[in-house]
Formats: C-alpha cells, structure tokens, sequence
C-alpha cells in the first residue's frame, strides 16, 4: 500500500495549502502511476506534471503538454478552465535529428536516427517509451523502445513487456519515415490493462449540445478507450480491444446531471478490469457496471492520453478540471469512496 502525508499546516509554503489543520494521511489503494494537478493550490500547477504518488510529489512520471501554443486553459481557484481547443495530452520527449530509416538486426526489428541518442531511451524488461514514426504517405508505425543497439539505432518491440519485437500500426516494409516523436508512457501497460481514473471536475453545462471528453486514449484509426459527458448528461465509458474504430464496450451511467452549468465539483471517473468488468463513478458511488464486452486488454494506440478532448484532437471539454489520478488497477467501489471522502480537490 503507498501511503501520502502532507503536513498542510506547517508547510503552505512549499504546498500552497491553508485552511488546513495537522496532517492529511490517506493510504492509496495498490496501483497508483499518477497524478495530474491542474490546480493552482499546488507547487507544480504552472507547470503540466503528473507525478508518482508512491514517491514525492516532485519525481516526474509523465509530462503533458498542449500541443497549440497560446490556448493554455485559465487557472482558477479550484483548477483550469478548459474550453474548445483547451486540452492536455502526453508531451514528446524527442524527435528526428538526421537520416531516418527502419532497420533491422537480425530477428529484431530496430529504428535508426543518424543524429540521434537513443541511449537515453533504451530498456530491458518493461519499456519506458514509445516511438511513433510518420511516414511520407500519411501513414503511422510506432512501437515500444527497447535496448539501444548503438547511439543511433534502438530495438522496437509491439509490446511495453518488449517480448514482441516488431511494429504497431502500418508495417514499415516498403514505408519511408518522414518524421518522428519520442513519448514516455504512463505505468507498466501504457494504459492498456486494468485501471481506474478519477477527477474532479465541473462541466459548463450538465448536458452539452455534443459530447465532451474528459479523457480518453485514441485517433481516427485506432480506438482505446474514451470517458465522455453525452448530450444526455450522462457519463459514457467507451473501450475497445483492436485497433479499428468500433467500441467494444460501451457503458451509460445512471446519472443525469442537470442541463446547464453546473454549480459545483464534482468527482467523475470509471475502471476497466480487463475482461471481468467495467463501471462508472459519480461522487465515490458505483453509477452503473458491466460485465458484458469487457476487452481482455485495452488496444494500442499511435496517441497518447489526453485530458479534456479526444485525442485528433475533438470533443472538447467545456468547464473546470482540477486533480486527475490515474491508477494502473480496477478500484473497488469501496476504495473510491474512501477516495472521495479523504481527497478533497483543494487537497492539492
């Protein structure tokens, strides 16, 4: 178990924090990979970091970014404001320097950036980032990295276990790379087994004229998993276990929430136990769940997850979004509800 304590009377200043007397102690459920605080009552909200909760706050897991300059979402007292365009997704932690070309040694299949470090990437036994490469007819490959065979050239596997060697998406066979990005990936699975994601969020209106992402992993090509507020005001949990654009599982929660803006916070999330069952959460309690086209795993996708948008990017999400945590496991119903009373927005 991972446990968080945060003295938030004797330490504002480092934390931001007042009202608050003697200790915070909350112990999370196994799991934990991140946490993604949009609000500016922490240290790190001018900045897009997500953090590991199983060590400081500062240790840096996964950066976020938003890929269009000038349309940052306006920081609140509780979070930031997002509206059309306002979106958070995974930030490249590099790219092309000179000559690209798919290559090979021997069985594996590997990738070479004449310019290129890749040592910096390299990994055995669970990958730590993902290559997506462009190619000159529009079309994607991408593939976990492994060992770097030199400087230049890196092993790519389909898999974030890096079993599998070989590519995702286009085969490279007859391909030529134009251009490519370098990305962390967020836990053990890169989002594609068990997990469960909660925020704290208060949408413009209760029940928008088109769906509005919360979050959600997936393009026009290849669909993994979306959490949506529908026109109906209703949440709606979407996955799928192949990369094609049909949903495997779609679940409607119970809810409605009122048309129009909404007063209040209110904490939204939903679990995926890979092939056994999926459910939805409105302020700690169950919403609604299914155990009926449960995907064994989550498919892979050439994006990566974004807060407040499906990932072309569309869909934007309208209103406030403060904390997101992110867990690589199917909470229970009772291990959310803990989570709602003990993690209050303005925690962090």
């Amino acid at each position: 178990m991972k446990k968080l304590c945060l003295l938030l009377l004797a330490l504002p200043f480092i934390f931001g924090f007042t009202g608050y007397g003697g200790y915070h102690e909350f112990t999370w459920p196994d799991g934990v990979v991140a946490y993604y605080n949009s609000s500016p009552r922490g240290k790190n909200s001018d900045a897009s970091v997500w953090s590991d909760l199983s060590k400081s706050r500062e240790s840096l897991s996964f950066d976020m970014a938003q890929p269009t300059a000038g349309n940052r979402p306006t920081i609140t007292a509780d979070g930031r404001t997002f509206t059309t365009n306002d979106f958070y997704s995974g930030e490249e932690v590099d790219n092309e320097t000179g000559a690209l070309t798919y290559t090979t040694e021997g069985a594996d299949s590997t990738f070479t950036d004449a310019g290129q470090v890749f040592t910096t990437y390299g990994a055995t036994g669970t990958a730590t980032h993902r290559i997506v490469v462009h190619n000159d007819d529009a079309t994607v490959t991408y593939g976990y990295c492994g060992a770097a065979v030199s400087a230049t050239e890196i092993k790519v596997y389909k898999n974030i276990s890096l079993t599998t060697t070989g590519w995702n998406g286009t085969a490279p066979a007859g391909k030529t790379p134009s251009t490519y990005e370098v990305y962390k990936v967020l836990g053990t699975t890169n989002l594609t087994g068990d997990m469960t994601v909660l925020m704290w969020a208060r949408p413009g209106d209760g029940q928008p004229a088109v769906r509005e992402d919360f979050v959600s992993k997936g393009d026009g090509t290849a669909y993994s998993f979306a959490f949506t507020l529908a026109t109906s005001g209703k949440m709606d949990l979407f996955a799928n276990t192949t990369t094609d654009t049909t949903w495997d599982l779609q679940l409607t929660g119970d809810t409605a929430l009122a048309n129009g803006a909404q007063a209040n916070f209110a904490l939204f999330g939903f679990s995926i136990a890979v092939g056994t069952k999926a459910e939805v959460f409105l302020n700690g309690v169950s919403d609604g769940s299914s155990g009926v086209g449960i995907p064994a795993t989550i498919a892979e996708s050439p994006t990566f997850f974004s807060i407040g948008s499906w990932g072309v990017p569309s869909d934007y999400f309208n209103g406030q979004i403060g904390l997101v945590m992110v867990f690589e496991a199917a909470l229970t119903a009772t291990e959310v509800l803990n989570i709602y009373n003990a993690v209050p927005l303005a925690s962090f």
